[in-house]
């Protein structure tokens, strides 16, 4: 008996105890970027770009490529982590119809891995000084934050638009937009930096009537070659996972337009590449189907063992407490007289 009631009491406790852990340690601790994270999204859509080939040769009838179907990939990896910080590196590629890369981009980035808020490098590691963040946090909000844009390496706002559903899932959705000057070293490389007189000529026949007729008036006053510089817009929409912080879809247009210097800002001349892409719907649905389990998941850790766990303590602590009562209110047996013979 007097085990029972020292083991019972003592069960029920760790029982409550490892309740607590799972619910107010362990399952908190799952809402954060894991060390082993590796994933690739996978992107459809069009892209207008300029052909090089065609201002080379005077082809003004096909001076850009228009509407081309395009895919594109994001693959997110973890390469370190320290502390609270995790050390990502973001691959980009854009590809063309022949399946040949059009933009091929690699980024490494140091951000808080609960709040994707950029963070100072870990010691021995390289990785860009970001701004706001690479997206929201992993447990989302219904509120804006301000977003990384790796092209003009600056952040936008983005604000909470609604909550939606995406795939069965309740998602919140975010949209961020802005225009600056492109930044990026290797968005940068990849398109000249300036342009002679007689290509300015046949970029010009391809514009707008407004437009002509402004850089006509300036063409005789520019220099020749005419130094460039770009600017890029951005326009994107993401749909995040309420409850697992997974980004289920993305929609994003992205146009880069060259602009000659001006007194006061850049002049724009054309879009030299607009891409519209967009999660593919394959995508999404995994995308979906992996966020569900990551939610079963969070309730089983979270919610459910932690249940089990407190009603198995307190059958223990009921037990314990009954026990002893009930020993205490049994009816001992009779011990039966024997009589003695009279003589």
């Amino acid at each position: 008996m007097r085990l029972s009631r020292i083991a019972l009491p003592a069960g029920s406790v760790v029982l409550f105890a490892a309740a607590a852990v799972l619910s107010f340690s362990i399952e908190p601790g799952l809402h954060k970027v894991p060390s082993d994270q590796d994933s690739t999204s996978n992107y459809v859509g069009t892209a207008t770009l300029l052909n090089a080939p065609a201002i080379a040769t005077g082809d003004i009838q096909n001076l850009f490529l228009k509407d081309l179907p395009v895919k594109a990939s994001q693959r997110m990896k973890a390469v370190k982590t320290s502390g609270s910080t995790v050390v990502l590196q973001e691959t980009d590629i854009l590809t063309g119809p022949d399946g040949k890369d059009l933009q091929n981009s690699q980024y490494t980035y140091a951000v808080d891995s609960k709040t994707l808020a950029g963070r100072p490098a870990p010691a021995g590691t390289k990785a860009t000084t970001i701004q706001g963040s690479l997206g929201p946090e992993v447990t989302p909000k219904k509120s804006g934050y301000q977003m990384w844009d790796s092209t003009t390496q600056q952040a936008f706002p983005a604000t909470y638009v609604r909550t939606e559903k995406r795939e069965g899932r309740t998602t919140y959705v975010y949209n961020s937009k802005g225009t600056a000057p492109v930044k990026d070293p290797t968005t940068l490389a990849s398109m000249p930096q300036s342009l002679p007189k007689t290509a300015l000529k046949l970029v010009a026949a391809a514009l707008p009537a407004d437009q002509q007729k402004l850089l006509a008036g300036a063409l005789p006053q520019l220099p020749d070659p005419l130094p460039l510089t770009y600017l890029n817009t951005l326009d994107v929409t993401l749909w995040v996972d309420a409850a697992t912080g997974n980004t289920l879809d993305t929609t994003k247009d992205q146009t880069i337009v060259a602009a000659m210097p001006g007194a006061s800002a850049p002049t724009p001349l054309a879009a030299v590449t607009s891409v519209k892409i967009k999660v593919a719907p394959e995508q999404v649905k995994k995308n979906a189907a992996a966020a569900a389990d990551d939610a079963k998941a969070l309730t089983l850790i979270g919610t459910v063992i932690p249940i089990a766990l407190t009603v198995v303590g307190l059958a223990l602590l009921a037990l314990a407490f009954w026990l002893p009562r009930r020993r205490r209110g049994a009816t001992p047996e009779e011990t039966p007289v024997e009589e003695t013979a009279t003589v």
